[in-house]
């Protein structure tokens, strides 16, 4: 501290900052008359103590100020805890009323975050099914189904056009309930598929599928040319045969009637012929055959007819019809 003053100061704040100021100055006053009259019953006066009438009647006055200060004091006090306890009660009404308020307040969002967790539990089974969906679709096929107008707003008009054009979509009758007892029929697009396979599987696969079918097309029409150059070379080789039986006097002139059922016949072989032809197609798996090996063997079997026919030009007997019958068969 600087100086006297700051005492002071300190000293005023502490008196009216003491609660028991007045009451304690009164009990000194007190106190000190107690012990003026014991001194003078004693006869222990001492000089310091001055005895006179005037300084009595100060002695009084002075202490029933201090007394008169001591019981306002002391009702103050008594009307302040009296205030703090209305005050106090006051206090605790208003906050049971204001609990009271805050209390609906709470129940009511206690029960708006209840709804809230049922929600989310709800979505939470929701996503669990659709995880197992999900799975299921990672496992192998699954059906999609909507309506063809959702299906145009995804995938365009023209898209699914052409799918419905190529049999992808399948046109399938559903059945919705509409309230309580209302029910209506409406059409919806479904198709099959694995759909846990992204968008460039699904390309590559494609790819590959038209480059199979592009190179089964170019061996197909490789096939089908040898196979009509062959059949065209037995064609020639069977024309070859008539006539050389018809020089031999072996085929026997025939009627219409006999024509359309050696046609019918021939109709009939040539059926067999080609599902064992198809037979042979598969069992050689891509086998060819040499073109210049079969005109080889056409050339070699005409001329072994052309020299069997002039070595035996007039020879008819039984023996040798049965031998060409047999071989024409």
């Amino acid at each position: 501290m600087n100086g006297s003053s700051d005492v002071k100061t300190v000293e005023k704040r502490l008196a009216v900052y003491n609660p028991d100021t007045q009451l304690n100055v009164y009990l000194n006053a007190v106190s000190e008359v107690s012990s003026l009259c014991f001194a003078a019953l004693m006869g222990k006066l001492e000089d310091k103590h001055e005895l006179s009438l005037d300084k009595i009647r100060e002695w009084r006055k002075d202490i029933t100020l201090k007394r008169t200060d001591a019981e306002i004091y002391l009702e103050s006090e008594k009307l302040k805890v009296q205030m703090e306890g209305v005050s106090a009660t006051e206090n605790i009404d208003e906050i049971k009323l204001q609990m009271d308020k805050d209390l609906v307040k709470i129940r009511q969002r206690n029960e708006i975050l209840r709804h809230r967790n049922e929600m989310l539990r709800a979505m939470n089974s929701h996503i669990d099914l659709v995880n197992e969906e999900l799975e299921d679709m990672q496992g192998g096929r699954s059906r999609l189904s909507a309506s063809q107008e959702e299906w145009e707003e995804q995938l365009g008009a023209k898209a699914v056009a052409t799918m419905l054009r190529a049999n992808i979509f399948k046109r399938q009758i559903v059945k919705v309930r509409d309230g309580e007892d209302t029910e209506y029929e409406h059409e919806e697009l479904s198709v099959s598929s694995n759909f846990s396979r992204n968008t460039e599987d699904l390309r590559r696969t494609n790819d590959s599928m038209k480059g199979s079918v592009q190179r089964l097309q170019s061996e197909l029409k490789d096939y089908q040319s040898k196979w009509l150059h062959n059949a065209g070379l037995f064609d020639k080789i069977a024309d070859v045969l008539k006539d050389e039986l018809t020089k031999r006097d072996l085929i026997i002139p025939v009627g219409p009637r006999d024509m359309e059922s050696d046609e019918r016949k021939e109709g009939h072989n040539g059926e067999q012929d080609e599902e064992g032809d198809n037979e042979d197609e598969d069992d050689n798996n891509g086998v060819e055959i040499d073109e210049e090996d079969w005109e080889r063997g056409g050339d070699d079997d005409e001329e072994e007819e052309i020299e069997g026919t002039e070595g035996t030009e007039g020879d008819h007997d039984m023996d040798s019809v049965l031998r060409v019958n047999s071989d024409e068969t």
